[in-house]
């Protein structure tokens, strides 16, 4: 039984050199975003690139390696199986359903298109450019779908990067969740996507045990503020409104968890996800796990009740790595709080 983890891989391209022109506009707002862009554009901006760096990415694919790191197999959802994304995938823990039987990734390559989004990293903020074509028409990865009933645990996420007009797949899922006899956390993501619509129905159909975000996307549940407490409040009563165990907020200096029961066993997820998210800020969970337990603490006080936490985060002043982080600590909260 391993934990099963879609919905989708990808290629990063990441860059960290100045824009193009032709792109300008979309940076003057230095907020993180993500930007859905024609494949003729898509190409354009791959042309332009003198220095960048491809790795896996993807929320799903970001989380399986993350549990990789941490010493756990997982089945991971791969509905592009490229011969190059495969091979790399085959250097973790990580599985991919062929004909009903957990395979090497690289056993399971197909000539399939790269799925690859360009992100720029700039000075506090990212902006991603997508056009994959996996995710335009949502494609599912079948065989992982016809196996999940031997899921002990599943990460979902990636309904922000499909279009809204893939209501019927979302319906699907929904189906395949409703009867299941395992826990599903819902990792969610900000855009203009199904990302609205997933929560709604998967809520309604009592098909998920967690809920997770980080501050923008935390007004996906109608919620929005700075101010801890109020926040706390609002979670809270969101969460007595549904059939969630929990609920979990992310940020960059806390993390914010309100749920029914097991406060301790919340209380060690979370501290665990700060862990892993410190040791990959500084260049890798493995080789740092123990380093970063003496980097500072954010400041934020820490809180506790039978029905929440609050815990500081550590800052890594100057990271190694950026890119990922929010998967790292919403699969590594989400998967010890549900165990």
């Amino acid at each position: 039984m391993k934990p099963f983890l879609g919905l989708f891989v990808n290629w990063d391209v990441v860059t960290r050199q100045e824009p193009p022109e032709f792109l300008r506009r979309f940076f003057v707002n230095k907020q993180d975003s993500e930007h859905f862009i024609p494949k003729k554009l898509h190409s354009r901006i791959l042309s332009s690139l003198a220095n960048r760096e491809r790795i896996l990415g993807g929320n799903a694919g970001n989380a399986a390696i993350t549990l990789s790191e941490l010493g756990t197999d997982s089945v991971l959802s791969c509905p592009a199986r490229t011969s190059p994304m495969m091979s790399e995938l085959s250097k973790h823990k990580i599985f991919v359903m062929c004909n009903g039987k957990e395979k090497s990734p690289i056993s399971c390559s197909r000539r399939d298109e790269e799925p690859e989004h360009i992100i720029f990293e700039m000075d506090g903020y990212r902006k991603i450019f997508n056009y994959d074509s996996v995710q335009l028409n949502f494609i599912l990865d079948q065989d992982f779908w016809d196996s999940v009933n031997g899921a002990s645990y599943m990460f979902l996420s990636g309904f922000h990067c499909v279009p809204e007009k893939h209501k019927k797949k979302a319906k699907e899922i929904s189906d395949f969740l409703e009867k299941r006899k395992f826990k599903v956390h819902l990792e969610l993501g900000y855009g203009k996507g199904l990302m609205g619509y997933a929560i709604k129905r998967l809520l309604e159909r009592n098909c998920l045990d967690s809920l997770g975000m980080n501050e923008t996307e935390l007004r996906l549940l109608g919620i929005s503020g700075k101010d801890t407490e109020y926040v706390k409040e609002k979670m809270l009563s969101f969460l007595e409104k549904t059939s969630l165990e929990r609920i979990s907020l992310h940020t960059r200096e806390y993390r914010l968890s309100v749920f029914r029961s097991n406060t301790e066993r919340n209380l060690k997820a979370a501290e665990f996800s700060i862990q892993a998210c410190t040791a990959k800020a500084l260049g890798g969970i493995k080789e740092n796990t123990e380093k970063a337990k003496s980097v500072p603490s954010s400041g934020v006080k820490p809180s506790r009740g039978r029905d929440f936490l609050i815990v500081p985060t550590r800052i890594v002043e100057n990271p190694k790595i950026t890119v990922g982080l929010g998967d790292t600590a919403a699969v590594t909260d989400s998967f010890y709080a549900l165990k």
